[in-house]
Formats: C-alpha cells, sequence, structure tokens
C-alpha cells in the first residue's frame, strides 16, 4: 500500500480501500457457505491495509502544533467505532425476527445478516 500510495497519493489509496471495504462487507452480508464468508473477509483485509497510509496523510495535513491532537483522535475513533458497529451490528441482525411485521420477506430470512452489513457498508461507501 505504500508503493502505491508514493505513485498515486494518500488520498486515492484510501478513498480506494473504503470503497473496497464498503463492497466487501456488503459481500460479507451476502455469503450462504463459510468458506464464501472467509473469502469475503480475506479480500476485505488484502483491500483495507491502509493504517500506515493514514498515518502519512495525517502527517501530512497537520503540523508541529496540531499533530499530536490528531493523532490521539485516531484510536478513540477506533474504540468509538468498535462500540458502535457492535451496537449496531447486533441490533440488527436477524430483522425478520425482531421485526418480522417490516422484514418479514423471504429475503431477510436466507440473509439474516444483510442488513447490518448493508447498513456498514452504505457507511463505508459513503465515507469514501
Amino acid at each position: 500500500w505504500g508503493r502505491l500510495a508514493d505513485r498515486y497519493g494518500c488520498k486515492p489509496c484510501i478513498v480506494f480501500s473504503c470503497v473496497a471495504a464498503g463492497l466487501s462487507s456488503v459481500a460479507f452480508g451476502f455469503a450462504k457457505t463459510a468458506p464464501q464468508a472467509v473469502f469475503v473477509r480475506f479480500v476485505c483485509g488484502v483491500l483495507n491495509g491502509t493504517i500506515g497510509i493514514v498515518k502519512s496523510y495525517v502527517t501530512q495535513i497537520t503540523d508541529e502544533t496540531n499533530r499530536p491532537a490528531a493523532f490521539a483522535l485516531m484510536p478513540l475513533g477506533f474504540g468509538l467505532g468498535l462500540v458502535a458497529a457492535s451496537e449496531l451490528g447486533g441490533s440488527l441482525s436477524r430483522p425478520a425476527d425482531t421485526w418480522p411485521g417490516v422484514f418479514g420477506a423471504k429475503f431477510w430470512r436466507l440473509f439474516p445478516y444483510a442488513l447490518p452489513l448493508l447498513v456498514c457498508g452504505a457507511y463505508q461507501l459513503l465515507t469514501a
């Protein structure tokens, strides 16, 4: 990823990674077998190794006066995202069982984890 960022720039690589993560999240929600799910998560991991690029980009867009604050926000964002995503994913999973009047269609029974991963993928695509 570092070589790609050197060649094309940090921002395009970060945007590509967000789009790839969003699409792979949606694909993960439609996996029917364990091997499919493992393969999709593998692809997501390969396409989403950009933490070094993000740190480099933060260094480029900050100066000595605000760089410590910017780097301090990164783990905070990660922690908040981890808690919020766990709550959201648990609340939206198996919508046919939780809200049968709204999500009673066969689709939601066939793909019980599609809704939280569609929401996750949409968020990732919107942030790209």
